[in-house]
C-alpha cells in the first residue's frame, strides 16, 4: 500500500495495528489549528464562500447581469443594486468566519493577527471607498467594492479555511477557466457568440469573449491560471492537453499582452526547470526523447488548429503598433487636464469621462492611471501600499509557479482597465495563487512526515 504515491506505508509486526500517527500528523495538526470554537459557523462560512465564488464565476459578465434585469451598469438607481450578488455572500462568509471564534470582534482580531497583510489591504480598500464616496459621491464607487475589496475578503477567508474547502475552490477555478477557454475557442472558430450578449460589437475584429463578457477580462484570468497550472501535479499527457487548451484560449481572446507574456513565462519556466531536473537525474534518455517528440507533435497540432480554425487571427495579423497600442500611450495625456486639487484629491468619474471624450478614446486602458485620476494622491498611495502588501504576502507563500503568476497578473492588468471597472479578475487571480500555495505546502508537509516516519521504522 502507498501513501499519496510517495513512499510505502510503514507496517508493524504481523497483526499489530497501524501506528497512531497515521494519517500524516502535519495534515491533522493543520486541520486542528483551523478548527474553531464554533465549528458550525466555520462550516457555514465555507459553504457561503464556495456558493459566492460559484455565483461570481457564473455571472462574471456585467453585461449578462444587465440583461437579466440587474441595474448593474446603468447610471442612477439604487446603490445596492450596483453591487454584484456574490459580494453580499462573500461578506456574509467573512462575518461567520469571524463569528466562528466565538465573538465577531475577537474573531476579527484573530483574522488580522493571522493575516495582517490581507487585513491591511482590506483596510486600505475600505478607506478608499469612504474617501471617494465623501469626495465624489456614490457614483463610481461600486467597483471599489466588487473589484478591489472582495479580493481582500477572499484572501482572509481562504487563509483560515480548511484544506477541503481550499481544494474544492482550486478545482472550481481551474474547471471554470478551462470551460471559459473552450467557449472562447469555439466562439473564435465559429465567429459567433455562444453566450449573451449576442449583439456585443464593441470590437473591430471578432474575438471570443467566453463567460466574462469581454476578451481582455478572459485573457487576464486565463493567462494567470495558465501559469499557475504549472504547479499542479497531473499526468504529462493531461497537463499538455490542458495547457494547450488554455494557450489556444488566449489566442481566441486576442489579447496580445496576455498571450506574449504568458507564452514567455511558460517557455522560460521550462527552459530553467528541465535542465535542473536532468541534472538531478529525474529524466533519462527515453524521457527526453519522448518529451521532444511529444513537444514537436503538440506544436504541429497547435499550428494546425490555428491555421484551419482562424483562432489567433487578431494576434498574428496585427502584431504591430496599431490604434489599440496608440490609445494606451495617449491615455497618459489625461494628466495634463488635472489641476493641483485634482492631483491631490482626485476628480469625479464624470470628469474622467469628459477627459476620455476630449482625447477621443473609448476608455483609459491603464488601471493605475484611472485609479489615480479618481483617487488622487490621498487615495491612490494608501491603495497601492495595500495592494503591494497583499501581493508580497501572497508572493512569499507561493511556489515558483504562483510567484510567476502574480507578476504576470500585474503585467497584463497594467495594460488594460480590468481593475478599474467591475470585474472579478483580481478575486480569481489572488485566490487561485493562494489555494495552489496551500496545496503545495500541504503536500510537502505530508511528504516530509512520510519520509521521517519511514526512516524511523527502518531504524527500528
Amino acid at each position: 500500500m502507498s501513501v499519496s504515491g510517495v513512499l510505502p506505508a510503514p507496517q508493524g509486526p504481523v497483526g499489530s495495528p497501524r501506528p497512531s500517527t497515521w494519517p500524516p500528523m502535519a495534515a491533522r495538526s493543520a486541520e486542528r489549528t483551523r478548527s474553531a470554537p464554533f465549528p458550525a459557523a466555520q462550516r457555514l462560512s465555507e459553504r457561503l464562500f464556495l456558493s459566492a465564488f460559484t455565483i461570481a464565476l457564473l455571472f462574471s459578465s456585467d453585461k449578462l447581469l444587465s440583461l437579466m434585469g440587474f441595474v448593474y451598469l446603468e447610471t442612477g438607481g439604487n446603490f445596492l443594486h450596483k453591487i454584484h450578488p456574490s459580494t453580499y455572500l462573500f461578506f456574509a462568509s467573512f462575518f461567520f468566519a469571524c463569528w466562528s471564534r466565538g465573538n465577531p470582534i475577537a474573531g476579527l482580531g484573530h483574522v488580522i493577527k493571522r493575516s495582517p497583510a490581507a487585513a491591511y489591504f482590506l483596510a486600505t480598500c475600505l478607506y478608499v471607498l469612504v474617501y471617494t464616496t465623501l469626495r465624489h459621491g456614490v457614483s463610481g464607487a461600486a467597483f471599489i467594492i466588487d473589484t478591489l475589496t472582495v479580493p481582500a475578503v477572499c484572501a482572509l477567508v481562504i487563509d483560515g479555511a480548511s484544506h477541503r474547502t481550499r481544494r474544492r475552490l482550486m478545482v472550481m477555478i481551474f474547471g471554470f477557466i478551462t470551460l471559459n477557454g473552450v467557449i472562447g475557442i469555439l466562439e473564435s472558430a465559429t465567429q459567433r457568440r455562444l453566450l449573451p450578449p449576442w449583439d456585443f460589437d464593441d470590437l473591430t475584429t471578432f474575438r471570443g469573449c467566453g463567460l466574462f463578457g469581454h476578451p481582455l477580462n478572459s485573457a487576464l484570468v486565463t493567462g494567470t491560471v495558465l501559469v499557475t497550472a504549472l504547479a499542479v501535479r497531473v499526468r504529462p499527457l493531461v497537463k499538455t492537453l490542458w495547457l494547450g487548451t488554455l494557450l489556444l484560449a488566449l489566442l481566441s481572446f486576442g489579447g496580445r499582452t496576455s498571450f506574449v507574456t504568458s507564452t514567455a513565462c511558460i517557455i522560460g519556466y521550462y527552459l530553467l526547470e528541465i535542465p535542473r531536473d536532468v541534472l538531478r537525474g529525474r529524466y533519462r534518455y527515453r524521457h527526453l526523447a519522448g518529451g521532444i517528440a511529444a513537444g514537436a507533435i503538440f506544436l504541429a497540432a497547435l499550428v494546425t488548429v490555428m491555421w484551419t480554425s482562424g483562432v489567433g487571427r487578431r494576434i498574428f495579423g496585427t502584431m504591430t503598433w496599431d490604434s489599440s497600442a496608440d490609445a494606451r500611450q495617449r491615455c497618459w495625456e489625461a494628466l495634463a487636464y488635472l489641476d493641483f486639487n485634482g492631483i491631490l484629491f482626485g476628480i469625479p468619474p464624470a470628469e474622467i469621462r469628459e477627459i476620455i471624450a476630449k482625447l477621443g478614446l473609448i476608455a483609459i486602458e491603464n488601471f493605475w492611471l484611472e485609479l489615480f485620476l479618481q483617487f488622487g494622491f490621498c487615495g491612490f498611495l494608501p491603495f497601492v501600499s495595500g495592494l503591494a502588501a497583499v501581493f508580497i504576502w501572497a508572493f512569499r507563500k507561493a511556489p515558483r509557479e504562483g510567484r510567476l503568476a502574480l507578476l504576470l497578473f500585474l503585467a497584463i492588468a497594467s495594460a488594460n482597465n480590468s481593475l478599474s471597472t467591475k470585474t472579478c479578475s483580481l478575486t480569481i487571480g489572488l485566490s487561485v495563487v493562494l489555494v495552489v500555495s496551500s496545496e503545495r505546502s500541504r503536500r510537502r508537509e505530508e511528504e516530509t512526515h512520510d519520509l521521517g516516519l519511514h526512516r524511523s521504522f527502518v531504524a527500528q
